[in-house]
């Protein structure tokens, strides 16, 4: 045995697992496959081995003319292999040769006695047996036979066989020997019956076609000649000719459509024997719960009829395997007769019982995941049925995990605890949270502490954003950690806010160390959560010190529910249709919207009531993150259950889905919309922010969520596997380039990554069936639930969407007359603890699409509304950028079109934001930029980045086949769900869905007609997306060289734990939540690429820019034209290091927009040498 090779068997990466004797060398670690038709997307063919075969070796970059030439190739061996076998056909016996050679050899054979039983076994006589001519062959057994006939070797000295097995003839209509079938002994799960073969010779007929058996009975009198039975296999309809005195035709796997020739012929000859027409199909058992089967008596009884025959179906009921087949059955007279139809109608509904039984036991898995995801199965410490939770009389040197519904005390029960201790940490999701329940149990909120702290040690509030500024070693001196609406609060952890500046391993640590200071000094840590869970305990548990004890504390007590009116309807709409009705009849409202934009977000909602019943704009409250900073939103929900006592409508984001408290009986309905950020979890928590239980709450849910994790999965160990095959494969392509880069290992059985993949498969299970888990929760929640039908009419439709026009539009144009902030403010407000101002909010997001976009795209920029009115600059940018959205599709343009090393760098870069900090790294925070470039370079993308041609549907198909082939590893790395069926995936559509993913627009216009011809599109890039996007690369490329290193251009993790602020690209807590790009620069960060690399990379990236003419640079920092040509003349003369270093000293201090108007007279070439002589001046 040759121990240089592995055995892949059922792991093959080239085919999948598609054949089961793949191997590797273990050597050179090429993968030897046989499947010709593989087109594996990380592997390339080298070549051939001597048996035939295919070599691949791993490759990361596989280009178009590559996967080309290789379909080439499995199309020329495909066309050779067609060609080889018509070869050998016409080599083939003839029938009468078969027919003597067969018998000749079977002349040297016998049939053991063991064998003999068997048949006897199955009803047949030893008459009947010694006229079957059965045979028993074994391994290695020597005859006197033809070289050339199947089954024995070259020399006709052995029979090729691979284990002891029944010889079974197969005659034709005239009792002629045309082959034979191998009963397999001992099967071994890989099916009875093989048909003989030695290399290339093999059963077939010269016509190409497998024999099929003709079986009569061997006695000559009552033969039944009312039909021709028709039979699966070969020995089977012997046996039943014996049986039942009646003649069959059998075929191997019921595939008589496969011989057609054949089975045509013996019907005729048969048809004319026996003086009949009618043909009976004789099903196996289990055959009509078999769609392979089934589709080959399809094809049967379809061929019969289109030659004259009437077919009918032999049925005695044989739906399952465990049915006797035709052989087996003892009474003739069971047998009753249907139609092909009736078959197909007992098949069909066979399958579709088989669909319900699976979609039952998928459902049973998925429920039974649910309950592992929510429930919380640990032993309490302690069992409490009380309306007023009690946690005065905890011992310390424990975690206490409390367990109790909404409206029972939680937060009052921590009131006269505080006092017992001199430290305390509270840490909340959310501001608005954190300062109203400080309040409440007499703590400080962290900006209003004063500088000397707090007599008698720290008591803070804070978000768990800001824990790592915090010391863990107060808590040492009697401490108390306290964490209310945990569930909230650790998904929190998992958010965007919490990774700014790549923070996320530091804030995980100091958690860890916050509860081990706690735990030590004889502390507490308690956490409490309505929802409080497994996942919970273990979490805290695994970041405990080792032995500390974990209590559970179970309230079972459950208060009155309230009346819920749970719409079923498609939209929200018609909410807002019973919205406006209560506020008519004088019935003050509030309202809970999960989105804050967006046409059925809260914002448009306050709006479209304000514009129905402008006399109430006064009485109409919104809380959002946009308002949350406001001085008066503040005061509003320091003092809500006063305040609120003159508010008609209150309408909310999820800003406060918990922690607020409105017990004053103003709000006589609460509505809540859910279209499908929040979970279930957090939508009940939101209702029940109005405590009285007599209030009405009319709630509406989509039936999916929006925010999905990772790729969906609702089992946590998918999840993981998801996040590793996408890092690992990603690190192939880093490493690949050479790349400086150490993988992540013990990451992955973190924790902490442990406890993400759970909480983001419970979201998934909740987003998947949004809509019932609400119900359902509500209902377990002891609120009465009725479900009510709900239509809308079309002016509400209409007025929501024009409100949400209306806001974006003013919002566009108030980011336009915002203040463009330098470095350093911008700098203070995105870190500053103090929530943010509506204006300052303004002033950053205007800051941010400058440095996002460049001044010359924001000046191109055009936006045409509805109405026909363009707007333009900063307005237009801002409609533009949808919060982001634009920037994440331009950003794949650029490193679509750029070197490799630039998108090696964003990976490795945000490794390292997260490494610099010391503690680790998160690997669901790690970017897999490189695999994604990778991906669309692949499936040859960037082959298609050319303004003004055009290309027609068969231009895209090899990138569509690609797509097809390798749609496991599409999904993953662009999340892109490419079907099998070529008729939904066709080449046109991939090439759009790929065009819309970075930022291009296509336009298309029809070929003229053709007669005979199918009509077709022509496709091209359109010219303003194209000049955007080239702009947007410019401005990439001018930062890099002005500013003496690369751009760091961050992409948020999706931020399900807020899920508003990310979905909804918000400001808020002080911190930008966006998937828009920021530029990040870090002195420890060095460059990946070599000044070659990267001097190639820029004239490779400006070669593909639109030139840019000095006017068309607008702002040059109080720079003259004059000045501007100077600069750039002393840029040009530079022609060594020195002199290099000198001219970029030179510009240094300079402005972005001076620097970006000098640049732009510079050519590539100069740019890319300039840039090679700093760096090497630089050491």
């Amino acid at each position: 045995m040759n121990t240089s090779f592995k055995a892949l068997k059922g792991s093959c990466p080239v085919c999948s697992g598609a054949r089961k004797d793949c191997r590797q060398n273990t050597v050179n670690n090429l993968i030897h496959c046989r499947d010709s038709e593989a087109s594996p997307v990380d592997y390339r063919l080298v070549g051939e081995d001597a048996h035939g075969f295919s070599m691949w070796a791993e490759s990361a970059r596989e280009d178009q003319s590559d996967w080309q030439a290789r379909q080439e190739r499995v199309e020329q061996k495909r066309q050779q292999r067609k060609e080889e076998e018509a070869r050998r056909n016409q080599q083939q016996l003839s029938i009468e040769e078969r027919d003597r050679l067969t018998r000749h050899l079977l002349k040297q054979l016998y049939l053991h006695d063991d064998q003999r039983q068997n048949l006897r076994d199955r009803g047949l006589s030893d008459a009947q047996i010694d006229s079957g001519m059965f045979r028993t062959i074994k391994p290695g057994q020597g005859v006197e036979g033809s070289p050339r006939l199947f089954g024995l070797d070259f020399q006709g000295h052995y029979i090729a066989v691979a284990s002891r097995s029944i010889l079974c003839p197969i005659w034709d209509t005239k009792n002629r020997i045309i082959g034979w079938q191998n009963r397999l002994d001992d099967p071994q799960d890989q099916g009875k019956y093989r048909w003989p073969s030695f290399k290339e010779k093999t059963v077939h007929l010269q016509n190409g076609e497998l024999p099929i058996t003709c079986a009569r009975p061997i006695s000559k009198e009552g033969i039944d000649c009312t039909s021709i039975n028709l039979s699966e296999g070969n020995l089977k309809p012997f046996i039943a000719a014996q049986k039942l005195n009646q003649l069959f035709v059998g075929a191997s796997g019921a595939n008589f459509a496969g011989s057609q020739e054949q089975f045509k012929q013996y019907l005729e000859e048969l048809s004319a024997e026996l003086e009949t027409k009618l043909v009976t199909l004789c099903p196996d058992g289990g055959a009509a719960q078999n769609p392979h089967v089934m589709g080959q008596y399809q094809k049967t009884w379809e061929l019969c009829r289109a030659w004259g025959y009437q077919v009918r179906v032999a049925w005695w009921g044989q739906i399952t395997k465990d049915s006797p087949d035709i052989d087996e059955l003892e009474d003739a007279s069971a047998i009753a007769f249907i139609t092909p139809e009736q078959l197909w109608d007992i098949f069909l509904q066979g399958q579709q019982r088989k669909r319900e039984e699976k979609e039952a036991e998928r459902l049973a898995i998925e429920e039974a995941n649910w309950v592992k995801l929510t429930a919380l199965t640990r032993v309490p410490w302690r069992v409490v049925n009380t309306p007023d939770l009690n946690l005065d009389d905890l011992p310390g040197g424990a975690v206490y995990v409390v367990k109790s519904a909404k409206g029972t005390g939680k937060t009052e029960s921590l009131t006269p605890i505080t006092p017992q201790h001199n430290n305390i940490y509270a840490l909340f999701a959310r501001i608005a949270l954190g300062r109203e329940e400080c309040q409440r149990i007499g703590i400080t909120w962290h900006t209003d502490l004063t500088r000397g702290g707090t007599a008698g040690g720290l008591k803070a509030g804070f978000c768990i954003d800001s824990a790592h500024t915090f010391s863990p070693r107060n808590l040492k001196n009697n401490g108390l950690l306290i964490a209310d609406e945990v569930l909230q609060l650790l998904t929190h952890l998992f958010g965007d806010t919490c990774n700014k500046g790549g923070k996320r391993p530091l804030i995980l640590a100091a958690l860890q160390a916050m509860i081990g200071a706690t735990i030590v000094g004889g502390g507490k840590v308690v956490a409490m959560d309505a929802d409080a869970n497994d996942l919970i305990c273990d979490y805290l548990e695994q970041l405990a010190p080792e032995g500390t004890p974990l209590r559970v504390i179970r309230n079972d007590y459950q208060p009155e529910g309230y009346p819920v009116s749970f719409l079923d309807s498609d939209t929200p709409d018609a909410v807002v249709d019973e919205l406006l009705m209560a506020l008519e009849a004088g019935e003050p409202s509030f309202v809970i919207d999960d989105c804050k934009n967006g046409v059925r977000g809260c914002k448009s909602i306050a709006e479209y009531v304000r514009r129905v019943h402008p006399e109430w704009a006064n009485q109409i409250v919104e809380i959002n993150s946009d308002t949350t900073g406001d001085p008066a939103i503040i005061d509003y929900l320091t003092n809500i259950n006063q305040a609120s006592k003159d508010t008609l409508l209150l309408c909310c984001s999820p800003s406060v889905t918990s922690g607020i408290s409105i017990v004053n009986n103003r709000f006589q309905k609460v509505f809540g919309v859910f279209n499908g950020i929040l979970t279930d979890a957090d939508a009940a928590q939101a209702l029940g922010r109005v405590r009285p239980k007599d209030v009405e709450r009319i709630v509406w849910a989509s039936e999916e969520g929006l925010i999905m994790v990772g790729d969906g999965s609702i089992f946590p160990e998918d999840l993981k596997a998801y996040y590793q095959r996408n890092y690992e494969a990603n690190c192939k392509h880093i490493l690949g380039f050479g790349t400086q880069y150490n993988p992540i290992t013990d990451e992955w059985d973190s924790p902490h990554f442990d406890l993400y993949c759970k909480l983001s498969a419970y979201r998934n299970a909740s987003m998947k069936d949004l809509r019932r888990r609400l119900e359902e929760r509500l209902r377990a929640e002891n609120n009465d639930v009725t479900i009510v039908a709900a239509m809308c009419g079309d002016d509400t439709k209409a007025g929501l969407k024009e409100s949400w026009q209306r806001i974006e539009l003013a919002h566009a144009q108030a980011v336009a007359n915002a203040t463009i902030l330098n470095d350093e403010r911008l700098k203070a407000l995105e870190e500053s603890n103090k929530p943010l101002t509506p204006q300052e909010k303004l002033d950053i997001e205007k800051t941010w699409l400058l440095k996002n976009y460049g001044q010359p795209l924001i000046d191109a920029i055009q936006h045409e509304l509805e109405d026909g009115t363009v707007l333009t600059g900063y307005q237009a940018m801002c409609l533009k950028d949808d919060r982001g959205r634009y920037k994440a599709k331009l950003d794949n343009f650029y490193l679509l079109a750029s070197d490799e090393s630039v998108a090696i760098a964003k990976d490795v870069k945000a490794a390292q934001r997260q490494q610099e900090h010391g503690r680790g790294v998160c690997p669901q925070d790690l970017r897999i930029h490189t695999r994604r470039r990778q991906c669309r370079q692949y499936l040859g993308l960037d082959k298609f980045l050319k303004l003004g041609e055009e290309w027609t549907p068969q231009d895209f198909w090899a990138m569509a086949q690609k797509a097809r082939d390798n749609a496991p590893h599409v999904k993953d790395a662009l999340n892109l769900s490419i079907p099998a069926d070529p008729k939904q995936s066709t080449g046109s559509w991939v090439f759009e869905l790929l065009m819309e993913q970075i930022g291009l627009d296509i336009s298309k216009h029809w070929a003229p007609r053709v007669e005979g011809q199918t009509r077709f599109k022509y496709r091209q890039i359109e010219l303003t997306s194209w000049h955007y996007a080239q702009l947007y690369v410019q401005h990439q490329t001018s930062e890099v060289v002005a500013q003496d290193e690369e751009v760091e251009v961050s992409q948020s993790t999706p931020n399900w734990i807020t899920p508003p602020s990310t979905y909804i690209y918000e400001t808020m807590g002080g911190v930008i939540q966006s998937q828009m790009a920021e530029t990040t620069t870090s002195p420890d960060t060095q460059s990946l690429a070599t000044p070659e690399q990267l001097s190639q990379s820029l004239a490779q990236d400006v070669d593909n820019q639109v030139p840019m003419s000095p006017d068309e640079v607008s702002a040059t920092g109080g720079l003259t034209q004059e000045d501007v040509v100077g600069f750039a003349e002393y840029l040009m003369i530079a022609n060594c290091p020195e002199l290099a270093t000198a001219a970029f000293g030179m510009i240094r201090d300079l402005c972005q927009q001076a620097k970006q108007a000098i640049w732009a007279l510079i050519p590539s070439e100069k740019r890319a040498e300039l840039w090679h002589w700093k760096r090497a001046a630089a050491g």
